[in-house]
Parts: C-alpha cells; sequence; structure tokens
C-alpha cells in the first residue's frame, strides 16, 4: 500500500487538496493519504492527523499567540 502525507493550512488549499485527493483516489483506490487537512480533504478521504485550524494563522500578533503550539 502506498502512502501519501498531504498539508493544507487554509481554506484553498484545503480546497484545491481536496481535488488532488479525489483524483488520486480515482487513480488508485487503495492510496492511504492523510496529513494536516480541514473538512473539503476529509471529505474527499484523507485522514485528518493534524486539523488545520492549529496552523491557520494570520498576522503577526496570531503567530505570536500560537507560536508555542506550532513548535
Amino acid at each position: 500500500m502506498i502512502k501519501i502525507a498531504i498539508s493544507a493550512a487554509e481554506t484553498s488549499g484545503d480546497l484545491i487538496g481536496s481535488t488532488l485527493v479525489q483524483a488520486l483516489k480515482a487513480q488508485d483506490g487503495n492510496l492511504q493519504i492523510e496529513g494536516l487537512c480541514g473538512n473539503k480533504m476529509q471529505q474527499s478521504g484523507c485522514k485528518q492527523r493534524w486539523d488545520m485550524s492549529l496552523v491557520n494563522v494570520m498576522g503577526f500578533t496570531e503567530v505570536l499567540k500560537k507560536l508555542p503550539s506550532l513548535l
């Protein structure tokens, strides 16, 4: 079985990633795809190891607030 890790940390990446996951699964239904993703990628068959909301930050102060959990 082939395993693929994928990462999308914001909404547009989740949307694009979901299209990629669907295309890959259509080629080989036995693929195991998992990683950092949101609802769209999950619905497409990606196993969510981490929720993208954990790292989805914008602006300097938000980064500083979440820095301990990112490290």
